[in-house]
């Protein structure tokens, strides 16, 4: 007799794959790069082009919000309407500068622009606040370093000069200085996003990479505007539509119709993505500083300023690798209380945790899979009489033997002091019988052992079946032989 169970095939309703629409819409948008990239610059075509594919872009996101589930509809909603408003005020400003002939700012398309910050900001927060919905102290300190050294810059080469070289202020001198704020908020939320170990999928990459290409785009902008000119470089263009082409991209790339929560275990962790990112700002600003009073210090400056960096680098590797070692020792620490100090299996506690999860496993192996538990007759006995460590020797020898029967995707748990448990998963009912009667044999000469195991049931609690175990072992300590509680009785 077998009993075959059928493999899951992942959430319902979840994708798993890259679907036929999202390879559509990357190789239209390529194209549409590459027409960006050779069209004239500044003309009304390509102008044109850049314009329609924001709408596009727009009207595909509509079309796969639509088919979205209600959990993650809120999240969408705000990184929709940075979409849209950004489409709508793109056309606005075009329309103004090249149909018009007009300056376009400030003008209306900067109130679409500055509400396209609120829309974007709102979702990267709500986005983080679902995939890790605790505080993390440590995650703002890290943004705050991140942003205060972006800050430093922006204030020094952006802010500061315009502030400085304006005698009269008026709408456009503001908008010039808000708009950067806005950016350091945004870096913000993404940062964030950027931060969480374990939670991005492709949804959430190409999402990321869209704020970025925005940033990136208004950091080549605002350095421009500190110059007094604008250079409308063919590469400007295609940032800015790529940026906004990642975002139907990414409505329609896998994991976007569910987002995972980050475990509690791992949510404060510092990845190498994240020790990098700090590494850099930490770096940021004092190289500039330090640059500057290069070109116009002294000589003896001019030498120190290597040192000073090459210092600051060694610190930096040097805190990498203490974090490092403290991660590792604490995964390390973490599996030293799952397992049992004597025999190395894993504890009564862990089994407890683990076995509804180690159960569906089994069964999505397909085949029968069974719980068995062995118990060493009078072990209290053998401690007695012979000491405690030579009864530590039986409990080992024991739990050697057994494992050389066993292959690494059974489980063998330290169940008791004298208890073990066994799950064995097998093809059919006479493979499993036939593992639990080598491992019974296998028990070394000189200890005297009960057995009994269960089959586990389609759709039963394992701890049900865990229980019966326990009553076949009990019976089985009038007869030597393991006892098996089946539905039917199978062990002739």
């Amino acid at each position: 007799m077998t009993n075959a169970y059928p493999v899951p095939m992942g959430r319902p309703g979840i994708a798993t794959g890259f679907s036929r629409q999202w390879w559509a819409l990357l190789v239209g948008s390529g194209l549409v790069l590459v027409f960006i990239a050779v069209l004239p610059v500044d003309s009304i075509a390509r102008s044109v082009l850049a314009r329609g594919t924001g709408l596009v872009a727009s009207l595909v996101f509509v079309c796969a919000f639509a088919s979205l589930p209600k959990d993650v509809r809120r999240i969408w909603f705000f990184i929709g309407g940075f979409l849209v408003l950004t489409a709508v005020g793109d056309v606005i400003y075009d329309y103004q500068s090249l149909i018009l002939n007009v300056s376009a700012f400030p003008g209306i398309a900067d109130v679409f622009y500055l509400m396209t910050y609120a829309f974007a900001i709102i979702g990267l927060i709500l986005l983080a606040r679902t995939l890790t919905p605790g505080a993390d102290l440590s995650a703002w300190i890290d943004i705050s370093i991140m942003v205060v050294a972006a800050a430093g810059i922006v204030g020094a080469f952006v802010i500061g000069p315009l502030w400085t070289s304006n005698d009269q202020w008026d709408l456009a001198t503001v908008l010039s200085l808000i708009y950067p704020l806005l950016d350091l908020v945004l870096l913000a939320a993404l940062v964030r996003l950027l931060m969480l170990p374990h939670a991005r999928n492709a949804s959430i990459t190409l999402l990321a990479l869209s704020m970025g290409l925005f940033l990136a785009y208004d950091l080549i902008y605002n350095n421009q505007l500190l110059a007094a000119v604008w250079t409308p470089v063919s590469a400007m263009e295609i940032v800015w539509t790529a940026a906004m082409l990642c975002i139907p991209l990414a409505i329609l790339a896998p994991g976007a119709r569910h987002f995972e929560s980050v475990d509690p275990a791992h949510a404060g962790s510092v990845t190498t993505t994240r020790q990098l990112m700090i590494g850099i700002s930490a770096m940021t600003v004092p190289a500039i500083v330090l640059l500057e009073l290069s070109i116009t210090g002294s000589l003896i400056l001019r030498w120190l300023i290597p040192v000073i960096l090459i210092l600051l680098a060694l610190v930096l590797l040097r805190m990498h690798l203490l974090l490092r070692t403290s991660q590792q020792q604490a995964a390390m620490l973490a599996e030293f209380q799952r397992r049992d100090l004597l025999t190395g299996l894993l504890n009564r506690q862990t089994w407890d945790e683990q076995r509804s999860d180690r159960a569906a496993a089994a069964r999505a192996a397909a085949g029968v899979v069974t719980i068995a538990i062995l118990d060493v007759d009078d072990f209290a006995g053998h401690c007695e009489a012979k000491g405690d460590q030579i009864g530590d020797l039986l409990l080992v020898s024991a739990t050697i033997a057994w494992l050389s029967e066993l292959t690494k995707d059974d489980v063998l748990v330290r169940y008791g002091t004298d208890e073990f448990a066994l799950l064995v998963q097998r093809p059919s009912m006479a493979e499993a019988q036939d593992v639990l009667r080598r491992v019974v044999r296998a028990t070394p000469e000189g200890i005297a052992i009960s057995s009994g195991a269960a089959l586990l049931r389609p759709d039963e609690d394992p701890l049900d079946a865990e229980l019966r175990a326990e009553r076949a072992m009990r019976a089985s300590r009038t007869d030597p032989r393991m006892k098996f509680e089946y539905p039917q009785d199978l062990t002739s």
